[in-house]
């Protein structure tokens, strides 16, 4: 009897510690999956689809699907070590030491593998969860971007429609402008009807159609001189005048209106009369001084910059009595300073050739010896 108590109490011993091992690693079991259910709620939480993104979508299910089929797998497992557990559990004292010592290795054999599953399966949801956080930063990058980009548009936007507001309203201003110097125009232009009627109003129109037939007939008389006039700016100057705004200054009007007078004059003269029944009917140019330049010949050879320029110089009377020959006389063309002799090099060209008529007190700065000031001369460049 003792014998047999001290054997039942030597097996439940053995069973109590069987017992404590496998719930031991019941609870290590237990807690490893619950972890992994754990990781599989949480996988859940942190990977929550993005309701503006179908791709991220799609991505985010088709890794949950993966991590939920292999919790399944694992949860099976899990139910079947349970049950040979619970089997041993209720045949505990049954079955053999050795027996339940290899159950129980097979159990911890097979708890590790769910164990290293379960690593795997974590690292594998870090890895998504990584890979699904960097395709969120993207998102988010983009979108800003974006954002940016639409702000600038806004920005753009706005200040196109500033402009175009402001052009609405200068094109208002404008068209008011229009309108008021319309009705301006037809105001005056009553007046003027109704002053046309008036005695003071016919002598005032009858002397200006008189005093433009007489600057019409001088400004014809001019222009046939040779001189070249722009009839419409005559007509803009004597309404500047009368408006009093000028577009150039009084002294310069001055001058230009002395200088034509003196043409005019020139070509009046009698010696100018002696030169234009000379030249006949060749090219010439009244020059300020009164003097002639007439083209006897003139070329489509022209002188190129610095090429050198090589003429005749032939000086006689009017009457054909020479006073000084200069031979071959050299210069580069981008060397010559005085306006006449580059006019006379430019228009008269290679083999050409151009004569200048005029007092000889005007056309020398220093009038040889035997020769009269008031006689007229003449000096011919035979151009090579």
């Amino acid at each position: 009897m003792t014998k047999l108590n001290k054997l039942t109490i030597a097996s439940l011993l053995v069973f109590i510690a069987l017992n404590k091992t496998a719930s031991a690693e019941q609870s290590e079991f237990l807690n490893a999956i619950k972890n992994i259910n754990l990781q599989s709620i949480g996988a859940n939480e942190t990977v929550e689809p993005s309701d503006n993104r179908s791709q991220n979508i799609n991505s985010e299910a088709s890794i949950n699907d993966k991590l939920e089929q292999k919790n399944k797998k694992l949860q099976m497992k899990y139910e079947k070590l349970l049950g040979s557990y619970n089997e041993i559990k209720l045949n505990g004292g049954s079955g053999n030491s050795e027996s339940q010592k290899a159950t129980i290795s097979v159990l911890t054999s097979e708890k590790d593998k769910l164990n290293a599953e379960n690593t795997a399966l974590r690292k594998q949801l870090a890895d998504a969860t990584s890979t699904l956080s960097a395709m969120r930063k993207q998102e988010e990058l983009s979108f800003a971007s974006q954002k940016k980009e639409l702000s600038s548009l806004g920005q753009e936007n706005a200040r196109l429609l500033s402009e175009s507001e402001a052009t609405r309203k200068q094109l208002a201003e404008a068209a008011n402008k229009l309108a008021s110097l319309e009705k301006s125009s037809q105001q005056s232009a009553i007046l003027k009807t109704n002053l046309l009627k008036t005695p003071e109003g016919k002598n005032s129109y009858s002397l200006g159609v008189f005093y433009y037939d007489k600057i019409n007939a001088e400004f014809e008389k001019i222009t046939k001189n040779n001189i070249k006039l722009a009839p419409s700016l005559m007509i803009d100057g004597m309404n500047d005048a009368f408006n009093k705004s000028l577009k150039i200054n009084k002294s310069e009007i001055m001058e230009n209106v002395v200088k034509i007078d003196r043409i005019v004059q020139s070509i009046n003269s009698d010696y100018a009369k002696k030169i234009l029944k000379l030249i006949n009917k060749k090219k010439y140019e009244v020059l300020a001084n009164g003097s002639f330049l007439v083209t006897d010949k003139s070329t489509s050879k022209k002188y190129s910059a610095d090429e050198i320029v090589t003429f005749d110089m032939l000086e006689k009377n009017l009457n054909g009595k020479p006073i000084l020959n200069t031979m071959n006389t050299n210069v580069n063309f981008n060397q010559i300073r005085d306006p006449l002799l580059r006019k006379v090099v430019s228009e008269g060209g290679k083999g050409g050739a151009m004569t200048l008529y005029g007092k000889a007190d005007i056309l020398y700065k220093n009038v040889p010896d035997g020769v009269s000031p008031e006689s007229l001369v003449s000096i011919t460049f035979m151009l090579k």
